[in-house]
């Protein structure tokens, strides 16, 4: 995908933390109050709903924002830096971007600011170093605070696998960490994935290696990142596959395919899709509607044909024909079934009707509870069936 620069007001940084041996944090908004909360993957609520915003946890550290300010605070909702910040970002490498009177700085995880500066925009910090703007220009600085690559780009992205993407004279180039360019003049330039990346020219894209090298010519009207040695490219109204030397090792002749995933893709021929190994050979004839859920690298495989659904050994045979209105992706081991009658149940991976076909409408199971809707009546199950909440006798 097209890079994309990294001086957001406020970057909302995704990522989670240990918050015990078993349970993550997350924000989440209270409907009720209208502010944000931190809660566990049971959805317990552990820090209640009180911010006006909350990023996610970032090295044990989340940014909130209360009374228009920004802060930070740990697992607890204790706060370590109280609010006082107009913007920041998420905590990386121990250091956070902090915006106040139109001013961005460095603070570490006491508070204390250990890179001063005025600097237009700040990013995180990624291997190392930071992408900084001063006047209209982009560089890098350390955590010193040193530039340690100078204010020559019109845009510039983090490093990643130690190359950055920047554009020089409106025109993607990659450099290194010294700011020597290593590769430039495209339309399009990704960031490395599996030491490879996408760029492109006029509309055509190809691949190149760390080094700057071509690998794989830029000849595609489209391509994907390389996932488990393969990417998929397309052109002429077909996809196929390529590997990292260039060669088509899948040649192309379908009309949808997806990147491969423990060894398998789906792929669509003659308007229906099945899935082939890394071989091209087929593992699943190319028979289905749709594929729902599953590949033959899981238990079942939940399929569509003629409009009616049924479930899929991962060899390919029948658990389930195919004569169900429809069935759902399972989740936590049960996937909603819909028969022809209009009525809903719950099956497991065996084909076995586990809650029978009772309910007008279906959701999917969460930490062991499902609504369901029943005469109009909307309630809460367990995987036995039996109702839990807002029961109506």
């Amino acid at each position: 995908m097209k890079t994309s620069m990294y001086f957001c007001i406020l970057y909302l940084f995704i990522s989670t933390f240990s918050y015990s041996q078993i349970n993550y944090l997350k924000a989440k908004l209270d409907t009720k109050s209208g502010l944000f909360g931190y809660v566990d993957t049971l959805n317990n609520q552990i820090i209640p709903p009180v911010y006006q915003l909350a990023l996610e946890f970032s090295e044990n550290i989340a940014g909130v924002k209360q009374n228009n300010l920004w802060g930070f605070i740990d697992t607890t909702g204790r706060f370590l830096v109280k609010p006082q910040y107009n913007m920041i970002t998420s905590f990386s490498e121990g250091l956070a971007a902090v915006n106040k009177n139109k001013k961005w700085q460095y603070i570490n995880k006491l508070g204390e600011i250990v890179i001063k500066g005025k600097f237009k925009n700040a990013s995180m910090f990624s291997e190392g170093l930071a992408v900084i703007k001063k006047g209209n220009k982009y560089g890098y600085i350390d955590k010193s605070g040193k530039v340690n690559i100078k204010f020559n780009y019109e845009l510039a992205d983090p490093f990643q696998n130690s190359r950055a993407v920047v554009m020089v004279n409106g025109r993607y180039a990659y450099i290194n960490k010294s700011g020597q360019i290593i590769a430039k003049n495209f339309d399009f330039a990704s960031s490395f994935y599996e030491g490879i990346a996408i760029v492109g020219i006029k509309g055509l894209y190809g691949f190149i290696d760390t080094n700057g090298n071509i690998i794989v010519p830029i000849k595609y009207e489209a391509v994907s990142h390389f996932n488990e040695g393969l990417a998929k490219v397309y052109s002429n109204d077909f996809w196929g596959y390529v590997d990292k030397n260039g060669a088509e090792v899948i040649s192309l002749k379908y009309t949808d395919a997806d990147n491969f995933k423990n060894g398998f893709a789906k792929v669509q021929k003659f308007g229906k899709y099945g899935f082939i190994n890394k071989n091209g050979n087929i593992v699943i004839p190319y028979e289905y509607d749709h594929i729902i859920y599953g590949s033959p690298a899981d238990d079942v495989i939940i399929v569509s044909k003629d409009g009616h659904y049924g479930m899929l050994s991962n060899k390919g045979s029948y658990i389930i024909p195919c004569k169900y209105s429809f069935i759902s992706s399972f989740s936590e081991e049960l996937a909603i079934i819909k028969s022809n009658t209009g009525k809903y149940g719950y099956i497991d991976k065996t084909g076995k009707i586990i809650i029978d076909f009772m309910y007008d409408d279906a959701n999917d199971f969460i930490n062991g509870t499902a609504k369901v809707t029943k005469d109009n009546n909307i309630f809460f199950i367990n995987k036995k069936g039996e109702c839990i909440s807002n029961c109506h006798n």
